[in-house]
């Protein structure tokens, strides 16, 4: 019987591998895979993983040209839902991700760090651990919808994009880009975009990571704070670089959670020997914060409330809650009523952004019949969010 399950799984199964090479032999020169898939075998004996390995996909060795990104680190389980009562169609991990695809003007690595987080975050009010994991092998940035008004990015490819779906246990989305011939070539693209860095701030319990993204290849990073004192470098990834032959320099580094408001220098060694910058990044912790935590909850406004089973009648704001250092004014209505009623979140602790008090409210009590709930922000910058609309399914 166990032999069996093992086959069944196998033969409805798709190797990783296979998708790619299927993609790259029909000329993509980039490609974007996002696997939703990090699951136990589902054929396993009752108390057991798959085979003798822990939950999860294994890591992607993934070839120039493709980028991947996982729901889940490796070895790790994916979170379908929050919870037995948690009534979203897509998982964890898509819900967040889905929100950052749809926010125009970020390239590939910063759609996968903001999930990154989001997906953390939210993991983690149910005391669960799942960090998606991004393998990255594009040469250049990629920009999959420009911000409006925006030009296209210099050092980017201008692909067409489509979308294969496979239907399987383990579900996967596989997105193609397919050669432009009208774009200039990749060389020329990064010459055009030669320049600043762009700099992108995610914070977590352990402090700030400050990610760079660079327009052209670099052989070292290195960066300090202030006007004065020695540069330090970011060091260098176990990667190499097909474009320098040598190993890529590190994109991101450390600042501490109790870093203020300065200015960082940033500067690169290109291949030939050239030295370019320093450039000043502005870096003001209470703007980065509530950038972020803005940007991961305009991302899902269908989770921002979920609904408890329906004889408790309990509607819980845990997510505004973990992000409140974005909010200074929520309010909510309930069957479609103007979101007019107050509910008060606890003060936002920069020092330690994402812990809940535990006296905090996290839920209100409304009629079990209650069918839908509105709810309304208005963030630290004094604008104000849609009104969203989040039914009991």
């Amino acid at each position: 019987m166990q032999s069996n399950q093992s086959d069944l799984l196998r033969d409805s199964s798709f190797a990783v591998e296979r998708v790619i090479d299927g993609i790259r032999e029909r000329g993509a020169r980039v490609a974007v895979l996002v696997l939703d898939a990090c699951r136990d075998n589902p054929f396993a004996p009752r108390g057991a993983r798959s085979g003798a390995m822990s939950g999860g996909l294994a890591r992607v060795d993934a070839p120039e040209g493709v980028f991947v990104l996982m729901s889940a680190g490796a070895k790790q389980e994916a979170l379908d839902r929050l919870s037995s009562d948690d009534r979203e169609k897509n998982s964890v991990f898509t819900r967040i991700f889905l929100g950052e695809l749809a926010r125009p003007g970020q390239t590939l690595v910063q759609i996968a760090k903001a999930t990154q987080v989001g997906v953390k975050n939210l993991a983690a009010t149910v005391g669960f651990e799942q960090t998606p994991a991004y393998y990255d092998q594009v040469i250049g940035d990629i920009v999959l919808s420009e911000a409006p008004g925006e030009a296209p990015v210099a050092n980017a490819p201008a692909p067409a994009v489509t979308v294969a779906q496979a239907e399987a246990p383990a579900r996967q989305q596989v997105a193609a880009l397919a050669p432009n011939p009208a774009a200039p070539a990749l060389s020329e693209q990064l010459k055009l975009g030669a320049g600043a860095p762009i700099a992108n701030f995610m914070r977590s319990n352990a402090g700030w990571t400050v990610t760079l993204s660079l327009p052209e290849p670099a052989l070292a990073i290195s960066w300090r704070l202030g006007e004065a004192g020695e540069f330090k470098p970011t060091g260098l990834l176990d990667t190499l670089d097909q474009r320098t032959g040598q190993r890529m320099p590190n994109p991101s580094f450390p600042l501490s959670s109790k870093a203020a408001a300065t200015i960082i220098q940033v500067r690169y060694e290109t291949p030939d020997g050239g030295s370019v910058g320093p450039f000043p990044i502005r870096f003001d912790p209470d703007v980065a914060l509530f950038r972020e935590q803005k940007q991961i909850l305009e991302g899902m406004p269908t989770n921002w409330v979920e609904f408890g089973d329906a004889a408790s009648g309990l509607i819980y704001f845990t997510t505004l809650v973990t992000y409140r250092c974005a909010i200074a004014e929520l309010r909510y209505g309930l069957d479609s009523g103007q979101p007019l009623q107050r509910f008060d979140l606890p003060p936002c602790n920069a020092k330690d952004p994402f812990s809940i008090p535990p006296n905090a409210r996290l839920f209100l009590k409304a009629p079990p019949k209650t069918r839908s709930v509105t709810v309304q922000i208005t963030w630290r910058d004094g604008t104000q969010s849609e009104v969203s609309t989040i039914e009991r399914n």
